[in-house]
């Protein structure tokens, strides 16, 4: 969830008098950070959501870990929309504040290389159908990083849609990012992957 930044813009297409409604059945926010979601709810409170509803529905909770099982028990469709951390394998082994993370990459998580692969497979595992997801570039063009990834993601999803961003987009990390679309397949299958694609040079124009 971070401070809301990513979804909670979403309610600038809803009117005003059906925006709690909209808010409630359909958008559920998580952050492993207390203080985030603090922030969020204060920032659902800015779009006019009550303070009630918005405790309700935004959280303190480690998706990595696991997906919250209890949205499959939602009306609607899920479609996972998340700016997952970014963080190589191989720094968090040379910093003792970020050892802690070595614990996902144990077990059925060994061989990746970033946490937002590990973010990626726990929806693969959970049978998520649509995933958007803010993930650095390097999932499309890298390669000892993200070979073993690709090959076991990507069998089970296709990429509909990607935009690039070959600039900095965050104030924290100077890494390319790109938003990627996915919809699981039917069928999972190894096949060569086609899909629309959109790439910016700088954050104001489109090449």
């Amino acid at each position: 969830a971070g401070e809301g930044n990513l979804i909670l813009p979403i309610l600038n297409e809803i009117p005003t008098g059906d925006r709690e409604s909209f808010f409630q059945s359909h958008i559920f926010l998580f952050d492993v950070q207390e203080d985030m979601v603090q922030e969020c709810i204060k920032n659902a409170e800015i779009y006019g959501i009550s303070r009630e509803i918005a405790e309700q529905n935004i959280k303190t909770r480690d998706n990595l870990e696991s997906f919250p099982q209890i949205l499959k028990q939602q009306k609607y469709p899920i479609f996972h929309i998340t700016n997952p951390p970014y963080l190589y394998l191989g720094y968090i082994r040379k910093h003792v504040e970020t050892q802690k993370y070595l614990c996902y990459f144990e077990k059925e998580n060994e061989g990746y290389q970033d946490l937002y692969q590990i973010a990626m497979m726990s929806d693969l595992r959970s049978k998520i159908k649509n995933l958007i997801y803010v993930i650095p570039t390097n999932f499309l063009y890298g390669a000892s990083v993200s070979n073993k990834f690709r090959l076991d993601f990507l069998k089970h999803y296709k990429i509909t849609k990607v935009i690039i961003f070959e600039t900095s987009m965050f104030e924290f990390t100077g890494t390319n990012i790109c938003i990627s679309f996915f919809k699981r397949k039917s069928i999972s299958q190894d096949e060569p992957q086609s899909f629309e694609g959109l790439k910016f040079k700088n954050k104001n124009t489109g090449m």
